[in-house]
């Protein structure tokens, strides 16, 4: 990253971690993609209900398979974008980008463009993504408490996995999905060569400390 108009001089060249978590703002970040953890879970829950038809049951394991590779290509996109992560540390009016510690560039706070989503989009979160997670954990739930108050079990050791493992994954992209649109906030941020095309998200509780140090005028976390 380039630096910016002002000087290294008057933001510290490099900020430690217990500085970040004092006054900085850090990014966050949450798991995706959320439609291909859908798409797996939706995969191996069909895949329980058809492992009696030879045929249709291959053809599910290899696209379940081929949804949970990608879900795995997500999480190492993840793993390395999460490495890459910025602080926002705050020095009188304006705004400094840490990567690793070190000063990048600096900006002001109105530079930031907050994405504020209306009833209406997180209706369509809802229906799109909370509603199928939730009846997926739900029927899956009812599976295994069913299973285990019948005598004999009805199900096999490998079984019981395809049944916990699709229920693993339903919770962990609800909460991933819940995060992402109802808890962080979401802004663009200009990028060393001034354009504000850098997406990132930060929690109310980080905004708040930005908010504090940069004085009335700054209202990020709102």
């Amino acid at each position: 990253m380039n630096r910016g108009s002002v000087l290294a001089v008057d933001f510290p060249l490099r900020v430690d971690d217990s500085e970040v978590e004092l006054r900085a703002a850090r990014e966050a970040f949450t798991w995706g993609p959320q439609a291909t953890w859908l798409l797996a879970g939706l995969f191996w829950l069909f895949f329980f209900f058809v492992r009696d038809i030879p045929d249709l049951a291959r053809n599910t394991v290899l696209l379940a398979l081929g949804a949970t590779v990608l879900g795995a290509l997500g999480l190492f996109y993840e793993i390395r974008r999460r490495k890459r992560r910025v602080a926002l540390y705050p020095l009188g009016a304006r705004l400094g980008c840490y990567h690793q510690g070190a000063f990048q560039y600096s900006f002001a706070p109105e530079e930031m463009v907050r994405v504020r989503t209306d009833f209406f989009d997180r209706l369509f979160v809802v229906l799109k993504m909370v509603l199928p997670f939730l009846m997926i954990a739900i029927i899956l739930v009812v599976i295994i408490v069913d299973g285990a108050m019948s005598h004999p079990l009805p199900f096999k050791p490998l079984e019981i996995l395809l049944l916990l493992y699709p229920l693993g994954f339903t919770v962990f992209a609800l909460v991933a999905v819940i995060r992402a649109h109802f808890v962080l906030r979401f802004f663009w941020i200009p990028n060393g060569k001034r354009k504000t095309d850098r997406p990132a998200h930060f929690s109310r509780e980080d905004l708040r400390k930005l908010d504090i140090a940069c004085g009335p005028s700054c209202t990020l976390a709102s």
